[in-house]
């Protein structure tokens, strides 16, 4: 099911590219930004505080990590979660140790803005 949302521009903080979304987007376009976001979060975590929550601008379908002093808690312009929320130690014997990205904390999160 897709649903109108405003156009906007986001660009991923590790390669600097822009990203262009048009004004339909779908829940898995959702959670693909979700995801990229947290991805992002884990290659460069030690350049975000403790409390580094991932930001979800619903008007605009904007979504990004920012250290939690960035971030007003009590804007209704804006819903926020703790990014480690998202994330869950790697299984793989071959990245012992390593985060990844949580899938069904992702699904979950982006089912808010896309009820069934």
């Amino acid at each position: 099911m897709k649903y109108k949302i405003p156009v906007f521009f986001a660009v991923r903080r590790e390669t600097g590219v822009l990203l262009i979304i048009t004004d339909v987007m779908t829940k898995k376009e959702l959670e693909k930004l979700i995801r990229e976001a947290v991805e992002d979060y884990i290659i460069d975590e030690d350049t975000y505080d403790d409390n580094a929550q991932l930001c979800i601008e619903p008007a605009e379908m904007n979504v990004y990590v920012a250290d939690s002093r960035d971030v007003d808690p009590d804007s209704d312009k804006i819903d926020c979660y703790d990014v480690m929320d998202f994330v869950e130690m790697d299984t793989n014997p071959d990245s012992e140790g390593k985060w990844r990205v949580d899938d069904e904390a992702v699904s979950s999160a982006a089912a808010e803005y896309f009820p069934e």
